[in-house]
C-alpha cells in the first residue's frame, strides 16, 4: 500500500503481478515460465516467417522454435501425469482436488 520510490520496486512489483496473473489464469500445472518462454518464441518465430515466407533461415527457426516447444511441452506434462500417478499409488485412494486438472 506505500508508493513505489524505486525502478527495482517497481520491477518487483511487476514480477509479483505478473506471476500472480499467471497463476490464476493458468490451470494447467505443468504450464510454468519456461513453457510459456517456449511458447512466446515459437509464436514470434511463428510472425517472421509469415512476413517472409520464401526466407529458408525464417523458415528454418520457426520449425526448430515448434519442435522445442512440443518438447517442452511433452516433457513437461508427461513429468506431472507420472507424478500424479506416482502420488495416487503412493496414498491408495483418489483425492478429486488433486486430480483435477
Amino acid at each position: 500500500n506505500q508508493p513505489v520510490n524505486t525502478a527495482n520496486e517497481a520491477a518487483q512489483l511487476n514480477e509479483d503481478v505478473v506471476a500472480t496473473y499467471h497463476n490464476l489464469t493458468s490451470k494447467k500445472n505443468w504450464f510454468d515460465q519456461s513453457f510459456r518462454h517456449a511458447e512466446r518464441e515459437a509464436d514470434r518465430a511463428d510472425r517472421n516467417a509469415n512476413s517472409n515466407p520464401h526466407s529458408n533461415f525464417l523458415r528454418d527457426q520457426h520449425f526448430l522454435r515448434k519442435k522445442e516447444y512440443r518438447k517442452i511441452k511433452r516433457t513437461k506434462k508427461g513429468k506431472f501425469l507420472y507424478e500424479m500417478n506416482q502420488k495416487i499409488y503412493e496414498c491408495g485412494e483418489v483425492q478429486c482436488g488433486s486430480v483435477q486438472r
